[in-house]
């Protein structure tokens, strides 16, 4: 059975039991960030979440020393639905090709869950050593997984691996996100052209 990805992979480590009241702040503070995050992106003043949480700087800082944790705490339930995600594509009947589409589309709402997101994913696939790398290495080993089947199909190149399918999407939606595009049509024409090329097939290469 399937449990909190958090949980399970150990983005979350306990640390003893926690009291009541504290556990009530991390509470607060998380909800607010949600909420924050989602009206103003990532970049919003941690120190302003405290505030609107009606909790000291302190208190923030002694449950989530920065945000890369913080981020990485509510991209929790997130990660529990991804995974759950790519566990029905991966035991599917669908044809190959198309559990790949699908696994892309979940990939870049994730990705894209607040404003801001793909920089950090971005940072933490570059060699970073947080909980945001833990994750960025579980979700590019499912991807890997998709690719592989893909590749066995003949559907994805052969130099094609799951870090780089990984790679390719989170550029794409790091320039949908600084293009203002959120989702929708947009990001969906962005990644057909980045998957099929932009040139007319026997229409050759437009002048310069």
């Amino acid at each position: 059975m399937l449990t909190s990805f958090g949980h399970r992979r150990g983005w979350i480590v306990a640390k003893g039991a926690v009291r009541a009241d504290a556990a009530r702040n991390k509470e607060k503070i998380l909800a607010v960030a949600r909420q924050c995050f989602a009206e103003q992106g990532l970049e919003v003043s941690l120190d302003s979440v405290a505030k609107r949480a009606g909790v000291g700087a302190g208190t923030l800082y002694r449950h989530f020393p920065g945000r890369e944790a913080l981020v990485a705490e509510l991209l929790d339930a997130e990660m529990g639905a991804l995974e759950q995600n790519f566990v029905s594509l991966r035991d599917s009947d669908l044809r190959v090709e198309e559990k790949l589409e699908r696994w892309s589309h979940e990939l870049r709402r994730w990705m894209t869950s607040y404003a801001g997101l793909p920089e950090p994913l971005r940072e933490a696939l570059d060699g970073g050593s947080g909980a945001l790398t833990v994750g960025c290495d579980v979700v590019i080993g499912w991807t890997e997984e998709i690719v592989q089947e893909a590749k066995a199909a003949g559907v994805v190149k052969d130099f094609v691996t799951g870090r780089e399918f990984y790679r390719a999407t989170l550029g794409l939606a790091w320039v949908a996100t600084a293009a203002g595009v959120r989702g929708g049509a947009e990001a969906d024409g962005l990644h057909r052209m980045a998957r099929e090329g932009w040139a007319s097939p026997g229409r050759g290469t437009a002048p310069v």
